[in-house]
């Protein structure tokens, strides 16, 4: 799978075991476990993802970009849950 380019945001999981990384290709690398391997690529945005952060529990992921919307979405599935 492709990296996304040169990171505009990045947030950790409070417990370390998930980070998501968004590009300024519009899409949100998810990594996870051990040894923090890229799992699913999230997408949605239109224009580069300025703003992330996770819910308590790490399930869950807002990203605001600069497409002026907030995105929610489910980590574990990729699946969008919302958008403002």
């Amino acid at each position: 799978a492709r990296s996304p380019q040169p990171g505009s945001a990045v947030m950790v999981t409070r417990e370390g075991t998930r980070v998501a990384v968004a590009g300024t290709d519009r899409g949100i690398a998810i990594h996870e476990g051990p040894g923090l391997g890229r799992v699913r690529t999230l997408g949605g945005h239109s224009d580069w993802v300025l703003d992330l952060a996770f819910d308590e529990q790490g399930a869950r992921l807002v990203s605001a970009g600069r497409d002026r919307t907030a995105r929610v979405h489910g980590v574990m599935d990729g699946s969008l849950l919302a958008v403002f």
